[in-house]
């Protein structure tokens, strides 16, 4: 089969690339299709031998989306593709009306959980009803995704819930080998490290308050923020009140994320709202563990609290978080064997050979006629 990994952006994403690397293990011939301008994920894709193009439309409101709709029936009756892969709501409307004028199957790829139901935007909310309505199959890529969705009124019949997957070759590229140059640089007894967009619902502020105690304590400890967002004027504000600017630095996007995983002692994300973060499986490639809430995304589907990483609660985790790392901080010795246990929960549900299953029986239902 001709096989569409549609997306509206154009940077670097593992789960799409190993995506494409398994479709074509499997027979088929993947294509790349983004909104954005050819960028990083363009040259990735083409790095592995898949083609990769742009729409190249531009604009605002309904005639972007209408011209996105007339060009996607157009290219797919061109490249012949059967099966389309929608990673994102808007991808997914454009996909929904195209497939009335196109014989191109298409699969709303669902990347998040609770966001939708908690905005205050119409549009967004409105989005996100005409994605679920108009695509006939939806992937759930964790448990909370699927159950947002059945809780919005989608039907079980036409979910069908697939870890994403990650070929861990595809992040040769966030590797620079300077881990030794970063903690010099942050020396420090306890290196804590927050990979997260600097927008509100990764709740960096929480993080801030952690660290701040444990400082507090007289303990010698300091986190990285990597990142960009909106929210990065207020966290700056935040970090100054606090008299946090030796403590905790902001450090923006970086291409080499695995240094600076690997520099630090352990990640930690507090975040809201997830829907299968990659932090996690990152973490574990990285020989790291992590602390992460409870009832977000696909965290307790993987995290076996105090075995191979920490959860705490969703409402209430700054105390409990900070009593964790107290305890790291006298004593890191389990952390080595922790993280080999979340290598293997992550290579058991997020590799290639894992998730294959599931596709194959999405392929079988996708032939019948």
């Amino acid at each position: 089969m001709r096989i569409l990994i549609y997306s509206p952006a154009n940077a670097r994403a593992v789960d799409q690339q190993s995506q494409a690397i398994l479709f074509k293990t499997m027979g088929h011939e993947p294509v790349l299709l983004t909104w954005m301008p050819e960028g990083v994920l363009h040259d990735n894709f083409k790095a592995i031998g898949v083609p990769a193009y742009s729409t190249g439309v531009t604009g605002r409101s309904i005639f972007f989306f209408i011209r996105q709709i007339r060009f996607l029936i157009r290219f797919c009756k061109k490249e012949k593709i059967n099966v389309a892969f929608c990673n994102s709501q808007g991808c997914a409307l454009v996909a929904g009306v195209a497939k009335f004028f196109m014989r191109t199957k298409t699969i709303y790829v669902r990347h998040n959980s609770v966001i939708f139901s908690e905005t205050n935007s119409f549009k967004d909310r409105a989005i996100n009803w005409l994605a679920n309505k108009l695509s006939p199959i939806i992937m759930a890529i964790s448990n909370a995704v699927k159950k947002q969705l059945v809780i919005e009124g989608v039907s079980e019949k036409k979910i069908r819930k697939i870890n994403l997957c990650y070929d861990r070759s595809q992040y040769n590229n966030d590797i620079a080998g300077k881990e030794n140059e970063i903690r010099t640089k942050f020396d420090c007894k306890l290196l804590l490290l927050y990979v997260a967009r600097l927008v509100e619902m990764k709740r960096h502020v929480l993080a801030f308050e952690v660290v701040k105690r444990l400082a507090d304590e007289g303990l010698d400890c300091k986190m990285i923020c990597i990142g960009d967002g909106d929210h990065k004027d207020n966290l700056l504000q935040q970090i100054e009140m606090m008299k946090m600017n030796d403590k905790i630095f902001l450090q923006g996007w970086v291409s080499n994320v695995f240094d600076y995983i690997k520099a630090s002692d352990i990640v930690m994300l507090l975040s809201a709202s997830e829907a299968s973060s990659h932090v996690v499986k990152e973490a574990a490639f990285c020989n790291r563990t992590v602390i992460v809430c409870k009832s977000v995304g696909d965290f307790e589907e993987i995290i076996h609290n105090g075995e191979n990483g920490f959860l705490v609660d969703r409402e209430r985790p700054i105390t409990e978080t900070v009593e964790i790392l107290r305890n790291i901080y006298n004593d890191k010795s389990k952390l080595a064997m922790m993280s080999d246990n979340l290598l293997r929960a992550v290579q058991d549900q997020f590799s290639m050979e894992a998730v294959k299953p599931g596709y194959e029986e999405l392929f079988s239902v996708l032939s019948e006629p």
